[in-house]
């Protein structure tokens, strides 16, 4: 079904009015429930703006605003402006200012062309867009910081499929997409450090960073505690920020960051850190009121997510289980809900270990594992799979879970294959398999010499340990041999 776009002309909406950008702001917000309840227009942007006289100049402020129909721009809603652009002195004031307004209408243009590919969830498509009008906006660069942000959203809304549907291939560009991301968050900092939607960027992509190597393993520890105080401090940044739109929902996404600091916190140990997140996410959905802040639904059902692994931390899974079913009901993503629907069976994995049932914990991870996973996400369910045979003492089970791993596409993601190799290799040392053992841990020295070079010892002990036991079998082999001969000739 094709997207159709319709424009409607002041004389038809009326005008946004307002002596402050924020009271604009609130009436084009009002104005888009009034063309709602009015008329059933679903109204995506409203673009507006000031013109006032300076001296002999004319001096025009465009302003837009993005309202909240579509969750995949959340990121978005709210208030955008860009600087003046004046027109020169002169008898002519009409005929200078369109001429001079000529590169501000084809950034619009070109930024009402990403919003649309957005809307489709072609973020590709949306970054040349953005690119485009950024180039446009080179002739003229006031407002820039707008170009950066919008760069930035489609680089991490980008990022955020990927990990939840994204294939192999398509995997190899999350560190580079992050990188964009962070980047033109930085960009639009630089030109404007009162800006809270640059900060409030800023931090989602630092804790992505900090989160991205560790997720799939859950070794928390190795995040830098330093990284996770960085983190908070740039979403504080968000919050202090003198240009803050009233829609932009800043309090609402810097207690969702932070919360999310919290509970990584929490995993690493801080028990009190436990409080601090259930309070930041209670707060989130608080600020969502059951719909009546229709712009924050999206946080609304990531924060019942985050409460559902909360729950599941502290052993409370009947809790965690309706807070998963809260946020599937209340996501407008499919991606995200099937997120939300694995961490579900997740909850039912951690119940079954904790009643010490491996049998039953096994089965829910085979049907966590029937679902549509990505290589990584598969790679993740057995290697705790494996993590949960080995505890159990059944060695051979986990040896198999962890075989069964490194035969997924993990290309994109080199660290936790070289991790999945070097558990295998201590799996198969403790069935005795040396020869294999030591294949293995080669297998991820090679592919992560960084993290995995203290394997380099432990190959050339196992290596002596399959040297020694070798001399030993053929040292009592011999004497054997030499008795048979013995009792033949005689």
């Amino acid at each position: 079904m094709p997207l159709l776009v319709g424009v409607w002309s002041p004389q038809q909406v009326g005008v946004v009015q307002g002596v402050s950008a924020k009271e604009r702001e609130a009436n084009a917000a009002a104005l888009v429930q009034k063309l709602k309840k009015d008329q059933n227009v679903h109204t995506d942007i409203v673009v507006y703006g000031t013109i006032v006289k300076q001296g002999n100049d004319v001096a025009v402020v465009p302003e837009f605003y993005l309202s909240e129909n579509w969750p995949e721009i959340s990121e978005v809603f709210g208030r955008f402006d860009m600087d003046a652009a004046l027109s020169p002195p002169g008898n002519d004031q009409i005929r200078l200012l369109s001429s001079q307004l000529t590169s501000r209408s084809q950034v619009l243009s070109y930024v009402a062309e990403g919003i649309v590919q957005m809307i489709l969830q072609q973020y590709d498509a949306a970054y040349d867009a953005y690119s485009q009008a950024l180039k446009v906006s080179e002739r003229e660069p006031s407002g820039q910081e707008l170009i950066y942000i919008l760069l930035a959203n489609a680089a991490i809304s980008n990022y955020n499929r990927i990990v939840a549907v994204g294939t192999p291939r398509e995997r190899t560009r999350l560190t580079d997409l992050l990188k964009s991301s962070e980047d033109n968050f930085n960009q639009a900092v630089q030109i404007n450090p009162d800006y809270s939607r640059a900060w409030a960027g800023l931090g989602s992509v630092l804790y992505l960073k900090a989160l991205a190597p560790v997720a799939a393993t859950e070794d928390w520890n190795k995040i830098n505690p330093a990284d996770l105080d960085k983190i908070e401090a740039t979403y504080n940044k968000a919050l202090a920020a003198k240009d803050l739109p009233l829609t932009a929902d800043i309090p609402t996404k810097a207690a969702f960051g932070i919360g999310q600091v919290n509970t990584i916190r929490f995993l690493r140990g801080d028990q009190a850190a436990w409080d601090k997140a259930d309070k930041d996410f209670k707060q989130v959905i608080a600020d969502y009121n059951n719909g009546a802040n229709a712009r924050v639904r999206e946080f609304a059902a990531q924060a019942y997510g985050e409460e559902g692994l909360l729950q599941k931390q502290r052993g409370n899974f009947a809790e965690a289980t309706q807070d998963y079913a809260k946020a599937v009901d209340l996501t407008q993503l499919d991606a995200r809900k099937a997120i939300f629907q694995q961490q579900q069976l997740q909850v039912t994995i951690s119940e079954r270990r904790a009643a010490r049932d491996v049998n039953g914990a096994a089965t829910a991870s085979e049907s966590l594992l029937k679902m549509k996973l990505s290589p990584t996400d598969a790679a993740a369910v057995l290697y705790q799979l494996g993590k949960m045979y080995s505890e159990a003492g059944r060695d051979q089970d986990s040896a198999d879970a962890y075989v069964r791993a490194t035969k997924l596409n993990l290309d994109s993601d080199p660290s936790l294959q070289a991790t999945i190799y070097a558990v295998l290799g201590d799996k198969y040392y403790d069935l005795s398999r040396l020869q294999d053992s030591i294949d293995a841990y080669q297998k991820a020295l090679d592919l992560d010499p960084t993290n995995q070079s203290h394997l380099q010892k432990v190959i050339d002990e196992t290596k002596a340990e399959l040297a020694k036991s070798g001399s030993q079998s053929q040292a009592t082999a011999a004497p054997t041999l030499e008795a048979t001969a013995t009792v033949s000739s005689s």
